[in-house]
């Protein structure tokens, strides 16, 4: 007995991929596309995927700041996002709406990073690398840093007047 095999519709390849894992617009077509789909049939499966809720970019710039807020800072998050094809309007409107603190963030990264390190200009360094590569602005890395390397006051200090 032979049996034939069937053509997977563009729309049922991707529905099966976004039942794994959540995708964007971009990747979605781009991964019907790397599977040989005509660019209508592309077209016409994401529009579907849409219609039903199984695609769509602003769920998905929530569910990546969600799983990824905890190790990237605001700038990291929004190069990826883009990376990924999401439109810079969506991500610029989720930030204005976000209620999180990149500065509490920051500061449980760097927490992370000094636990079991002694404080020294190498540490120091590689604190302030680390942050940034993980993209937290500038000024809110440097104020972290500078706040777990402040110099320590010596309470033996001779005091004047006394």
């Amino acid at each position: 007995m032979i049996y034939m095999k069937e053509e997977i519709s563009a729309f049922d390849r991707a529905a099966k991929k976004l039942g794994c894992s959540m995708m964007t617009e971009k990747e979605t077509a781009d991964y019907l596309r790397g599977k040989g789909f005509a660019s209508d049939e592309i077209k016409d499966a994401v529009c579907r995927l849409k219609e039903y809720n199984y695609l769509g970019d602003g769920e998905y710039v929530k569910a990546y700041f969600n799983s990824h807020a905890g190790k990237k800072g605001d700038k990291g998050i929004r190069y990826e996002l883009e990376r990924k094809g999401i439109a810079a309007e969506l991500i610029a409107e989720f930030f204005d709406e976000s209620e999180s603190d990149e500065a509490e963030r920051c500061k449980a990264v760097a927490e992370k990073y000094m636990r079991n390190k002694e404080k020294t200009e190498k540490t120091k360094a590689g604190l302030a690398r680390h942050l940034y590569s993980r993209g937290f602005a500038w000024d809110t890395a440097s104020k972290v840093v500078a706040v777990n390397f402040h110099p320590v006051v010596c309470d033996d200090t001779p005091q004047e007047g006394n």
